[in-house]
Parts: structure tokens; C-alpha cells; sequence
């Protein structure tokens, strides 16, 4: 479709030019959500084109590496063809997500980190937009009711909200390139971190003791290895087994609770079911709810109106609750001497079967031969009956 809105041929090569700008301005519609098709002419989609920069002024970045993967595919070729030209935005599409982690989320989370409030993986609201306004941080501009549904405003301490930086970072609002199949969302790290886990316990639940040795010597893009992880984070964790009969289900929210607290700036805060409903900004906009951004001058009032932060110490400053919700359902396997007595009992009942079944032939034949025997004596009686 960008092909024939562009006026070039899909049966014969293009110049080099042309075809690398037919990909630049596919991307560009994937990024502004437009439908090439909905464009009435070239003039609309080259206008489109221009002014991508204003829109996402990440662009420059973007658009280097989309010139980069068509190189990679085209190899100075010229003039292209148009299953060349398609390849290329193929590749752009697989390459896209892991371009997207390594340039635009961490940049994102170390912008964050740096305006952090005490080690919590949290920004005070306040700074968030300070950044917005004095730091060109362009990005930070969610108003307080979008954060909140999004699930990314921590307002534990209501004089206070703060915006979780996991949760902001992987969120909605900073997926891209979105289309009718798919979105372009930043990749939690914290998923890396739950694999490690998985492949060491190779369980769906474990000893506190053997969870503490693991996550003691996993580090994160923040985190260090090799690090205590504290009394408070230690009590929890016992905390979560006792009420799982010893053990600490991996797949639950408490559990998901904790990793929030061992890895702030990684790993998301578990609402509890139902506290939030993330929506894109297109989406919170058609539900009437108004623009997605807060706007200058809410930002500023928020800025002009900071409150401090208080004195609590960093760990307490993180919200937590013994709400569980258990995603995987853990069934406890049954012990060896449990399992042997089981099978034992089953094989007793098989033999009782065999020999029922081996007793009841036996009586059959027998019965067989007297009937038959009777039969040859009274066969015309057996047969008028």
C-alpha cells in the first residue's frame, strides 16, 4: 500500500532512494497508528512523513536504524526491487523490539533512576514533571489519572504519589509501532530475572533458603550479586512460605510483592486484581476521559505544590500487603512411601480381578459341560421350552 500511495511499481525495481523511502514511511505510519490506505494521496503521506520528528522526537535515532537494517538487506544494490524493499521492513519489524530495549527503555529507566526517591524504584510525581518542563524529558508527561489506571502511581502516601518506574517504563503508554496484530512495548527486565529463577529452583514453589541463595547471587542492570537482601526482605519471604505451607509459590503475587522489593527498578508492582485496567492513550481518550497528558500548567501546579517526602527509611517507603493471588495452582506431590503403598494396593486389586475373572471362566465351563451333558438327555423338553 505505501508502494502504490508513493506511485511506484511492485513489478519492477525502484531507485534506491525511492525504495528506502517507502520503508522510512511505512515505519513512520506504524509509529503515528495511520492507516496508509485512509490517506488520500502521496502529498498526505509525505506530510506525515515530516512531521514524525515532532510527534516522536526520538525519530532521528529511529530512523538510522531503519536505514541501517535496509543496507544490511539491500548490500548497495540500486536499483531495488520491491521483494527486497518488503524484506527490509520485515527486518525492521523482527529487529525493532530489541532496538527499542537497548536505546529507548533503558535510556527511559536510567532518566528515572537518576530523579529517584530514596532507592525505591519510585519518582515523586513532582519530579517526574519537573523533568518534563525544566529537563526536555518529553515523555513525562502522563496525567495523574492516566498513571493511576495504568498502574504506574504509587499513592500509598496521598500527599505523595509517586510514579513506579517499572511499571511506567513497560506500560502502554511507551509501546510504538503499534498495528492491528501486535505492539512494540519496552521488555521488563524483571522477566529475565523470573527465567533465572525458574531454570535454578526447576519448581513452581521453594524453601526460602534456596529462593535468598538464588536471588542473593542474581544481578540485575542495578542490583549487585553477591548481596544480603536484608532482614526485612528475609521475614517476608518466610512471611509468604508460612502461609503456604512452607514453601513460596513462585507464581503468585506475593511473591511477584517481593522481587518488586528486591528489584525495585526491574521488576513491577503486582496490583491486586482488578486496581487497574491499562489502557493506551488513544484508548483513555475514547472513553471520554480527555487528553492522556496533564498539560503545562498542571504540571506546574504539581511542581509548585512538591511535598516532601517524609522520613521514612527506604525499604518501608515501598508499599506491602499479604494479598495472594496464585496464578499456577501447586499441587503437592505425593511422598515415595505414599506412592509405593498406592501402587501396592492397585496391583492387590488387579491380582483380586485376574483371579475373579479366571474363578468366574472356570465356573462357566463348568456349567457349560453339565448343561451340555443335560441337553444330550432332555434336548427335545430343553427345546420345547
Amino acid at each position: 500500500e505505501t508502494y502504490k500511495k508513493l506511485g511506484l511499481r511492485v513489478d519492477a525495481p525502484v531507485r534506491r532512494e525511492e525504495a528506502l523511502l517507502a520503508v522510512e514511511a511505512y515505519v513512520t505510519s506504524l509509529l503515528l497508528k495511520e492507516d496508509v490506505r485512509s490517506l488520500e494521496s502521496k502529498e498526505a503521506l509525505m506530510e506525515k512523513h515530516g512531521s514524525i520528528g515532532e510527534v516522536y522526537p526520538l525519530w532521528p535515532r529511529m530512523q538510522a536504524f531503519v536505514q541501517a537494517e535496509f543496507e544490511r538487506e539491500v548490500r548497495g544494490g540500486d536499483p531495488v526491487s520491491f521483494e527486497q524493499a518488503m524484506r527490509a521492513s520485515w527486518v525492521v519489524g523482527d529487529d525493532f523490539g530489541g532496538w527499542q530495549k537497548e536505546n529507548i527503555c533503558r535510556d527511559l529507566t536510567k532518566s528515572l533512576v537518576e530523579i529517584e526517591d530514596q532507592g525505591t524504584g519510585r519518582v515523586l510525581l513532582t519530579a517526574f514533571y519537573k523533568a518534563a518542563l525544566d529537563d526536555g524529558k518529553w515523555q513525562f508527561q502522563e496525567s495523574e489519572g492516566y498513571l493511576r489506571q495504568l498502574g504506574a502511581l504509587d499513592e500509598s502516601n496521598p500527599g505523595s504519589p509517586r510514579v513506579i518506574i517499572p511499571n511506567w517504563v513497560n506500560g502502554r503508554s511507551n509501546c510504538v509501532g503499534s498495528s492491528d496484530f501486535h505492539d512494540v512495548c519496552c521488555v521488563s527486565e524483571c522477566d529475565s530475572l523470573l527465567a533465572t529463577l525458574e531454570r535454578t529452583l526447576a519448581a513452581p514453589a521453594a524453601s526460602p533458603a534456596e529462593i535468598e541463595a538464588v536471588v542473593s547471587a542474581l544481578p540485575s542492570s542495578t542490583a549487585a550479586a553477591g548481596r544480603d537482601i536484608g532482614d526485612l526482605q528475609r521475614s517476608r519471604l518466610w512471611a509468604i512460605a508460612s502461609a503456604h505451607e512452607g514453601v513460596v509459590p513462585i507464581y503468585g503475587r506475593l511473591f511477584a510483592q517481593w522481587l518488586h522489593h528486591a528489584y525495585p527498578r526491574e521488576c513491577p508492582y503486582p496490583h491486586v486484581a482488578g486496581a487497574s485496567r491499562p489502557r493506551t492513550a488513544e484508548q483513555w481518550a475514547a472513553e471520554g476521559r480527555g487528553s492522556a497528558e496533564a498539560g503545562e500548567e498542571a504540571m506546574r501546579r504539581h511542581v509548585a505544590e512538591a511535598a516532601t517526602a517524609g522520613n521514612a527509611t527506604a525499604e518501608a517507603a515501598i508499599p506491602w500487603s499479604m494479598d495472594e493471588e496464585l496464578f499456577v495452582h501447586h499441587m503437592e506431590a505425593p511422598s515415595p512411601r505414599v506412592g509405593c503403598y498406592r501402587i501396592g494396593v492397585l496391583a492387590g486389586l488387579v491380582a483380586a480381578a485376574s483371579m475373579a475373572v479366571s474363578l468366574l471362566g472356570e465356573a462357566s465351563k463348568a456349567v457349560g459341560a453339565a448343561t451340555g451333558a443335560r441337553g444330550a438327555k432332555d434336548g427335545l423338553k430343553e427345546h420345547l421350552v
